[in-house]
């Protein structure tokens, strides 16, 4: 199992933005609207204007919009992974202590099934719960369409993400094969355990002066060949050393440990933005449509990776980045194209292709200190709506034509395509399919009167795990 590449990215942003790095970097998250048409489409909609909101995909799209309001969509997700996560925590068993005494003992008396004991607790928490993305988003949306040719929309997009990523030494025990055989494992065992033995040590050495260490130091020994447990341990040293906290000397041990077994990491975001739209015919003879939008985007973010139970600095930093907020400008332009002869669309947007940049004013302590929280990307997107079959829709989009700024860094180049298919059945029943950044999506769309509701069930763009949405739609 390997690490998500967003998250990964995010990793080394925050271990520059740590090293005190002069050089501003961009955290790529798009202030884009919670529409699960969108998302249940495979994101290809650039140059499909059938649903009212589409004016922030490609601003020329307000010219095919329905005309009126759509004055209330309230929109909720929830990662697939979330249940899964929920149900192992409620029933878990794990103790890292144990684990590693597993692994030493085992290595101390050459017994392969109590090595492969250590190694099954271990990979049964990765596989469990390391990369799994446990996050939860709301959006809410406000559009008016006040004329034929001019639009005004409000919506905000609030996320929050938590996961466990694997540490260096997890990587490398969940990478050795089980049952343990040591003549194609021994040495990455042996490594790891020595990992683990400096790690105890470390714990240690935070607590315990060298002349009380060699009070203990038959006991050190004993702990770290795994022949003492670790309450044992932490006894035998109270009874040694009566001055020593028991409790917190065993939270120092078993910190030291989880440093390197994993890091939790959470984001949370929440952009709100105000946008016009104007479209117009720049050409009465062609049947072109040009549009614009302008727009104001204020974000309110914070980012940290939490490497052990006791980091209440960085819980601190967390807090006060998130109450802060950034506030930017930008501006999008696109046209659409439409050939009567075979029935197609034809898109091009530039989204924020004047902009302006925002960064938050980040403590030093902080992982966003020097981030460009908000640093609005050109994004340059062509896309095609087929319609020649009646209430059906077949759209292709090409995401991020010029440049490695959005979600595509180090992906292949069709990792840029995005297709995506909408069928209205029975005049009111929508059925919706799509495949965009390497993943599938689909949903099901109702709109009754004047209420529609939608369901997508569809890879988050950010974290590239699956997301249950659900919107609620009021349009007049």
């Amino acid at each position: 199992m390997t690490i998500r590449n967003t998250w990964l990215a995010l990793g080394i942003l925050a271990a520059a933005a740590l090293s005190g790095s002069a050089q501003a970097i961009g955290l790529r998250l798009p202030a884009q609207q919670f529409n699960l048409i969108y998302n249940g489409m495979g994101g290809a909609v650039g140059a499909d204007g059938t649903f009212f909101n589409a004016a922030s995909y490609n601003p020329a799209l307000l010219s095919q919009a329905p005309f009126g309001v759509e004055a209330f969509s309230l929109g909720l997700n929830i990662s697939n992974d979330t249940f899964g996560v929920i149900d192992y925590v409620q029933n878990i068993n794990f103790q890292a202590d144990t684990a590693f005494k597993n692994l030493s003992e085992g290595l101390f008396t050459n017994n392969s099934a109590e090595i492969t004991d250590g190694l099954s607790s271990i990979q049964d928490v990765v596989n469990h719960l390391a990369d799994k993305a446990v996050q939860a988003g709301a959006g809410l949306n406000v559009a008016v369409k006040v004329t034929p040719n001019l639009g005004i929309q409000i919506y905000n997009s609030t996320h929050g993400l938590l996961e466990l990523q694997q540490g260096t030494l997890t990587q490398i025990l969940d990478s050795i094969p089980l049952p343990y055989n040591s003549s194609t494992s021994g040495a990455e065992v042996n490594s790891a355990v020595a990992v683990l033995r400096n790690d105890l040590q470390a714990g240690i050495d935070a607590t315990l002066t060298s002349a009380q260490q060699s009070s203990v130091s038959g006991d050190i020994a004993a702990l770290k060949n795994g022949t003492e447990d670790l309450p044992t341990f932490v006894a035998h040293v109270k009874v040694a050393v009566p001055t020593v906290d028991e409790d917190a000397f065993k939270r120092e041990l078993i910190d030291k440990l989880i440093n390197d077994l994993a890091i939790l990491s959470t984001l949370v975001y929440s952009d709100t933005v105000f946008m016009g739209s104007y479209s117009f015919d720049p050409w009465k003879d062609l049947p072109l449509t040009a549009g614009m939008n302008l727009k104001i985007v204020n974000r309110h973010i914070a980012y940290a990776a939490i490497s052990t139970s006791e980091n209440s600095g960085v819980l601190n930093n967390l807090g006060d980045d998130i109450k802060q907020s950034t506030t930017r400008w930008g501006a999008d332009f696109g046209f659409l194209y439409k050939v009567k002869e075979i029935q197609t669309d034809f898109g091009l947007s530039l989204l924020d292709l004047f902009h302006a940049g925002a960064s938050l004013n980040a403590s030093s302590g902080s992982q966003l200190a020097g981030v460009v929280t908000d640093p609005a990307p050109t994004i340059v997107r062509l896309g095609a709506s087929w319609h020649m079959v009646p209430d059906l829709r077949v759209n292709l989009d090409i995401d991020d034509i010029f440049g490695d700024t959005s979600f595509y860094d180090g992906s292949h180049s069709f990792g840029r395509f995005k297709f995506g298919a909408g069928y209205k059945a029975l005049g009111f029943l929508t059925l919706r399919a799509g495949f965009g950044n390497d993943h599938l999506a689909g949903g099901i769309g109702v709109l009754a009167g004047f209420f529609g509701l939608d369901y997508t069930y569809a890879a988050d763009d950010l974290s590239q795990s699956f997301n249950h949405y659900a919107q609620m739609r009021l349009v007049f």
